[in-house]
């Protein structure tokens, strides 16, 4: 997420991902991203932003579900790990 939709993630969001044992961490990211996609992805379709936190590893998952607004295409998934820079 580096570089322009950055800037727009809450503070505390960005700081919560040095203590991911909180549970309102998921939650918080969850709003975060679907609020950035919404409002500044206009090519898509949210479906779904899920969030879980991988405690062995200090490391949130998140995986995205969406549709491409005007092409007849199946649903598009995407998922990656946030690590914290500093563990």
């Amino acid at each position: 997420m580096k570089g322009f939709l950055i800037q727009f993630l809450d503070q505390g969001v960005i700081n919560s991902l040095f203590e991911l044992q909180s549970s309102g961490v998921e939650s918080s990211l969850e709003e975060e991203i679907t609020t950035l996609l919404n409002n500044f992805e206009p090519r898509i379709s949210l479906n779904s932003v899920i969030v879980q936190i991988i405690e062995d590893s200090n490391e949130l998952e998140v995986k995205i579900s969406y549709n491409i607004v005007g092409l007849p295409i199946p649903n598009q998934n995407i998922e990656f790990i946030l690590q914290p820079s500093k563990v």
